[in-house]
């Protein structure tokens, strides 16, 4: 058998030990999820149960029509491509921590913020509306919030972030004068 993935289709092969009580042999279950212990979560007639991924390997047949390296048919749809290679909801769930939580949510409210500073803005130059000063400054304020949580959690300061810009401008922008070459080659970056 094919290595089993995420968003692999699998046939029963044999009526033994089924995970399901009315799985028979040609049935199909998709795969949804396979977790560090190599348990894989499986779907079959709209109800899901985790299996051993050896037993799998002993019970079923992998549909897939590609392995690594082949070429994914030109009829392959969008729709399954995305099914079968984003990360389901359950696997992040399963392997998030407090931590990562945490991270998550601040890098969420700083691009939240950052899109309606942005939004200010676009209202000001697109729409010729006067700029909200007010509202600017809102939301400086709230990516400040979301931008030290973030520091905090991640145990860095603000100290040492803008003394990596300022270490990184230096290399990039000689004697500190803009051009549009230094921009392009970022010298910083070789």
């Amino acid at each position: 058998m094919k290595k089993i993935d995420i968003g692999d289709v699998l046939r029963c092969i044999t009526d033994e030990e089924p995970p399901f009580n009315n799985l028979k042999v040609g049935d199909e279950v998709a795969v949804i999820t396979i977790n560090s212990h190599n348990d894989v979560l499986i779907e079959f007639d709209g109800h899901r149960d985790w299996c051993r991924i050896g037993d799998l390997y002993l019970n079923f047949e992998n549909l897939n029509k590609t392995t690594e390296g082949e070429e994914v048919p030109e009829d392959v749809q969008f729709s399954h491509m995305v099914k079968a290679l984003a990360k389901s909801g359950e696997a992040i769930k399963a392997e998030m921590t407090a931590q990562n939580a945490n991270l998550l949510h601040m890098v969420i409210g700083i691009s939240g913020e950052a899109g309606e500073l942005l939004d200010a803005v676009k209202k000001a130059v697109i729409y010729q509306k006067p700029l909200d000063i007010v509202n600017v400054i809102e939301e400086l304020g709230d990516l400040e919030f979301y931008m030290e949580g973030l520091r905090q959690e991640l145990r860095i300061t603000r100290e040492e972030t803008l003394q990596a810009t300022i270490d990184k401008l230096a290399v990039r922008y000689k004697g500190l004068k803009y051009s549009d070459t230094s921009a392009q080659e970022r010298a910083d970056k070789a």
